[in-house]
């Protein structure tokens, strides 16, 4: 991947200092390549990780010199498009897959033809100088983050948000932190910052300069509608085929690679197709907790890597390091966790970056295309028979036995989809425990904010429910706060084979029970597809989402007075006094109730509110203050 930034205006022309000063704030993103381009109004500018050509400086422009554009990602099957535009003349200035963009554009407009050839990781800003437009552009799912900042009138772009800390003081976002607060994620649209809004996933935003009003648009949207006729056969046989070549497109690449390797199945098949597709030999990654127990999935993970005979790397993640990262981990991600598998997804990169690798695959995205979450179980059938007993996971992804009102959900939706009556439950604790009286006071259920912004199409409910998970949780935060910036920190390129849109056609209208079967086994379908792929004990593992072990209680009391200690420092110190929404004493009561009590199964539930505090904290700190 790579860092665009972007300014626009119809009253002001910019400065290149200003534009490295916001390229510097996102600098990591790539050193091998700088390029900048100023115009009357105009301004952007491109750090580059330099993956596909070793010539590939932008802004990409057209022999007439009317077009221009940055680029942020990877198109696939770019060298059929490239091969085919030079057929018909057009002259590449660069190796990149990057400039396909700007023929392909100048051919087709932002026609259905336009965008049904674009596939893979991309966010990218198109200046059209002949028709005084702006057009930005972000890959279906959202696996790029794409960042716009309104301010005086004029209009910034940036594939990070801390790159605006150039031009302007930043404040809260009412409305994001309402929501966080109430359900731990914000909608698709906004950010935590005041101003700060993102393209939205499969989206297009047109600005005319000429008056500076903006237009978003979405080309694409998620849509499962399960086709009864279709046979098993037929559905793993597109399944094999749509992700092998998702693969091969993804590792065929003259860089050092690797797999980021879980215990999951969706990890440990892409490390089994990597393998089989790639001509060069491959590593593996996996995070091993220190002292983690079941968190810990080193051995899972070494004999599936072992399958194959790649190069196993486990990343030992320590309690302490953990703890220590968290600001610098916050500060990358852009957004606020509920668990500290944000910086054990820092720590790993970091590891890999000392290794040279430059690009990782991962398993994401399997979940929500073929229903792998346990609270998609209890969608289906409203029955916690099937569920794994995890005191962790109650509140975090299956719902709590208390909650903040669901009604207005329920009318909205016509029913309450579990990962959100989960989330409204911890919304809960975090009125209780955390928040001043005053604040509460104020809050409102953000339901309406989180919908507004989608165009919902009428699905069964677990396919509503996987959509809104797409839209908020994988995202919001998965994809991007939890992967993409955790990668590009480390200046490493994460594609996702998983939402190639050959993988998403395959499984879009899939009969339901192919995905979860009538005994409840979740992601049935890909576990028979790919059954010789992994090993028998990756074949048989039940579903846990990749979190971190909680900080409480993970080590004993010398790791939880570690920790407790740096609570109270943050409750301590004079930022906190007067807070605009945390309340210091409810705080402080609730740490000495969990430093009183040794129930591990408390200090477990009560982790990511813990995580809440310390990351809202640090956010403020690096982007507020």
């Amino acid at each position: 991947m790579c860092g665009i930034v972007a300014a626009f205006s119809n009253k002001k022309n910019f400065t290149q200092s200003l534009l490295i000063e916001m390229m510097k704030k996102i600098e990591h993103r790539g050193y091998d390549e700088k390029g900048y381009f100023l115009d009357n109004g105009v301004a952007m500018a491109h750090n580059r990780l330099s993956i596909v050509g070793n010539k590939g400086q932008q802004p990409v422009f057209n022999p007439q010199k009317d077009i221009f554009a940055v680029v942020n990602g990877e198109f696939y099957g770019y060298e059929k498009i490239r091969g085919k535009l030079q057929q018909q003349g057009y002259q590449f200035r660069t190796e990149t897959d990057s400039e396909i963009i700007v023929p392909l554009y100048e051919k087709l407009g932002l026609s259905e033809e336009f965008f049904e050839t674009l596939n893979g990781e991309f966010a990218c800003v198109i200046y059209d100088k002949k028709n005084h437009k702006v057009i930005a552009i972000r890959d279906r799912f959202g696996i790029n983050p794409l960042y716009y900042y309104e301010n005086e009138g004029n209009i910034y772009f940036a594939s990070e948000q801390k790159a605006f800390l150039a031009v302007n003081k930043m404040e809260w976002s009412e409305e994001a932190l309402n929501s966080v607060l109430t359900m731990q994620y914000h909608s698709s649209k906004i950010t935590l910052l005041k101003n700060v809004k993102q393209v939205q996933a499969g989206s297009v935003l047109e600005i005319d300069l000429r008056t500076m009003e903006m237009k978003e648009s979405r080309y694409w949207d998620m849509n499962y509608q399960p086709n009864e006729k279709m046979t098993f056969e037929e559905a793993s046989e597109n399944l094999r085929e749509s992700l092998t070549a998702a693969v091969k497109d993804r590792i065929s690449v003259d860089r050092p690679k690797a797999v980021t390797l879980s215990g999951g199945i969706d990890s440990s098949i892409i490390w089994g197709l990597a393998n089989q597709v790639s001509s060069d030999p491959l590593e593996a990654f996996t995070i091993s907790f220190e002292n983690g127990g079941n968190y810990d999935e080193y051995d899972v993970a070494k004999e599936m890597c072992d399958m194959y005979g790649g190069k196993f790397n486990p990343v030992l993640v320590k309690e302490a390091d953990m703890l220590e990262c968290i600001e610098n981990a916050t500060y990358h991600s852009e957004e606020v966790s509920i668990n500290s598998h944000l910086s054990a997804k820092y720590l790993l990169f970091k590891e890999m970056k000392k290794a040279g690798i430059r690009v990782s695959l991962s398993g994401e995205g399997s979940d929500e295309l073929l229903l792998g979450y346990p609270h998609f179980k209890l969608d289906l059938d409203n029955s916690s028979a099937n569920i794994e007993k995890n005191a962790y996971l109650s509140g975090l992804q299956t719902p709590d036995k208390e909650s903040l009102s669901t009604a207005l959900i329920q009318k909205e939706l016509g029913f309450v989809p579990k990962f959100l009556e989960a989330k409204y439950s911890m919304g809960l604790k975090l009125q209780n425990e955390v928040l001043n009286s005053e604040y509460v006071s104020s809050m409102y259920d953000p339901i309406k904010d989180i919908l507004s912004p989608l165009s919902l199409p009428k699905m069964d409910n677990v396919y509503t429910s996987s959509y809104l998970w797409s839209k908020i949780c994988l995202g919001n935060y998965i994809l991007v706060g939890l992967g993409d910036k955790m990668e590009m920190a480390s200046t490493i390129e994460g594609r996702v084979p998983f939402l190639d849109k050959r993988v998403y056609e395959a499984a879009k209208n899939m009969p339901t029970h192919f995905k979860m079967s009538k005994d409840s086994i979740e992601k049935y379908i890909l576990k028979e597809t790919f059954k010789k792929d992994i090993t028998p004990k990756i074949y048989q593992k039940q579903k846990h989402p990749f979190v971190a072990p909680p900080l409480l209680g993970w080590s004993g009391h010398s790791g939880q007075d570690t920790v407790i200690n740096r609570l109270m420092d943050i409750l301590n110190s004079q930022s906190m006094q007067n807070h605009m929404f945390f309340d210091n004493n409810k705080m402080k009561e609730m740490i000495e109730k969990l430093v009183k009590s040794n129930d591990l199964a408390l200090q477990a539930k009560y982790d990511p509110i813990i995580m809440l505090i310390l990351t809202l904290h640090y956010f403020e700190n690096n982007f507020i203050r």
